[in-house]
């Protein structure tokens, strides 16, 4: 059974709650999501996971095949990188017929931050810790560009205060003028991410499984409009995170560019998350990166559509 509140990981460290043997079951089909942390579902009850939904929407529509999972392999802070070593080194073993790469706004967070993924990603500032305990100096530049964020702190008002003196001490220009130094370029961005998803690819090739890249919705360059609460978001982000929305918004437009054709003609499956939430007026996004029970339950529907079709070409083999 599974639980109603919070979450739980399985043997294999996975959010889920049934184990998951090496071998699978014979006509079993195992569907693997990676991502960061809207991938993991942060925020969101167990039951309302997006995976688990996918799950039953498939269930239903092969209603003779009842062993069908959908297993949610997202890590918080992951990107493309992180993705494609967890995919070749752990998901692998576990027999996958589907991986799904749920993805695409880390990517953009840590070009914008000038973070260039391929040579390490240490998004819990680990390195500037073990610097600072050790008398070496912290790059005044980090410090500009990543604001405080709360799960730095225990108490709320610390949080706040810290959030206060970041905004006193470091103007709108000092930000603008840090992030413009550091950031890579937009290609780039997404040339690393065409590399990772094209190695998953010939992966799956190898061990025979299903590749799929399905991009993360974005606050800042979706098709749904605005509710007050969204509206709201962009504002208080826009002010956090300087040039952040204008940089997110020009790597998107590359990426839609680019992974409907590619996909083409590289054999992998592309789908825009996004589209799941055309026209919904409600809030679907719980802040600029996450959503919540709605937003999963879109995403998780629109989830099972889109590999439906594999699945049944992996039945009639």
């Amino acid at each position: 059974p599974y639980p109603i509140h919070s979450f739980t990981t399985n043997n294999a460290g996975f959010r889920a709650a049934r184990s998951l043997e090496e071998t699978s079951m014979s006509g079993e089909i195992r569907v693997f999501v990676t991502g960061g942390s809207a991938a993991w579902g942060a925020g969101v009850r167990q039951e309302d996971l997006y995976t688990r939904i996918a799950e039953k929407e498939l269930r239903k529509e092969f209603p003779d095949r009842p062993n069908i999972r959908v297993v949610c392999a997202g890590v918080g802070a992951y990107c493309s990188v992180q993705e494609r070593i967890l995919t070749e080194t752990v998901i692998t073993r576990y027999n996958p017929d589907i991986v799904i790469s749920f993805s695409g706004w880390n990517d953009s967070y840590f070009g914008y931050t000038g973070l260039d993924i391929r040579d390490g990603q240490d998004y819990m500032g680990y390195g500037r810790k073990l610097a600072w305990l050790s008398g070496g100096q912290v790059d005044d530049l980090e410090k500009v560009i990543d604001p405080p964020q709360y799960r730095d702190y225990r108490v709320k008002l610390h949080f706040l205060l810290a959030k206060s003196l970041h905004r006193v001490r470091f103007s709108k220009s000092d930000l603008a003028q840090g992030v413009e130094l550091r950031k890579l370029e937009h290609k780039q961005v997404l040339e690393t991410l065409l590399d990772n998803i094209h190695s998953l690819t010939d992966l799956s090739r190898r061990k025979g499984f299903s590749m799929v890249f399905m991009l993360q919705p974005s606050l800042y360059l979706t098709c749904k409009p605005l509710s007050e609460w969204e509206k709201l978001q962009v504002a208080e982000n826009s002010a956090a995170f300087t040039g952040f929305p204008e940089y997110n918004r020009e790597v998107y437009r590359l990426f839609r560019e680019t992974f409907p054709q590619d996909s083409y003609e590289k054999g992998y499956t592309f789908a825009d998350l996004d589209l799941a939430f055309s026209g919904v007026e409600q809030p679907l996004f719980a802040d600029h990166v996450h959503f919540g029970d709605r937003g999963n339950r879109l995403i998780g529907e629109y989830m099972a559509q889109i590999i439906s079709p594999l699945i049944s070409r992996r039945l009639s083999r």
